[in-house]
């Protein structure tokens, strides 16, 4: 993995940058032994990708930030004992891994008065689509997880340093999403949460 970052502007505007690549072995799969499906370590993969981020500060009170990461994973090498269960074979994509990610926040402080200071915010993340299972397995459309895009909501204010008042809407347009899904169904994403929390330092 190597990397760089660094600001520019008197600070106002941050990057971080990095690429990596991973030789990953010994990964357990369901093998087949004797008649039996055991697991085992089976077979090998690399990953390849990047990771940016810049964060935007154009006023003391106004923090934008935006980060995006490509992740490019294939099986490098499957037993025959794995892939007769698995019907893996070199070249696939490893399952549940999306090609892209990315979000952006925004941040916006508030001072009301000299004792107390409010905060309103979002954050807008997307996620590519990924495969849920190995090509081979399951040709149905099943196989497929389809992109996600959440939004998140936030409002807070804190009172002389010390009592702070938070109101969140965690995925507030209730996106449907899975981060998994089989022949006995799916895995969901968290759907519209509100949340109201009070806090305090001592």
């Amino acid at each position: 993995e190597g990397g760089v970052k660094g600001s520019v502007l008197n600070g106002a505007l941050s990057f971080d940058a990095s690429v990596f690549h991973i030789d990953w072995n010994d990964i357990q799969l369901n093998s087949l032994v004797n008649g039996i499906v055991l697991q085992g370590n089976a077979a090998s993969a690399t990953v390849d990708g990047f990771e940016l981020e810049f964060t935007a500060r154009p006023t003391d009170l106004l923090t934008i930030s935006a980060s995006t990461g490509h992740t490019d994973a294939k099986v490098k090498d499957i037993d025959a004992s794995a892939a007769s269960v698995t019907s893996a074979r070199a070249g696939d994509k490893l399952p549940l891994t999306p090609d892209w990610t990315t979000s952006v926040l925004v941040d916006q402080v508030l001072p009301f008065s000299e004792s107390v200071v409010g905060n309103l915010g979002a954050t807008l993340r997307f996620q590519s689509e990924a495969p849920s299972t190995f090509p081979g397995l399951d040709p149905t459309p099943q196989q497929t997880l389809p992109e996600i895009t959440t939004v998140d909501l936030r409002a807070s204010a804190t009172f002389d340093e010390r009592y702070t008042v938070q109101f969140r809407v965690d995925n507030a347009t209730d996106k449907l999403g899975f981060t998994n899904v089989g022949t006995a169904g799916g895995v969901l994403i968290r759907p519209r949460t509100i949340t109201l929390g009070l806090s305090a330092r001592f």
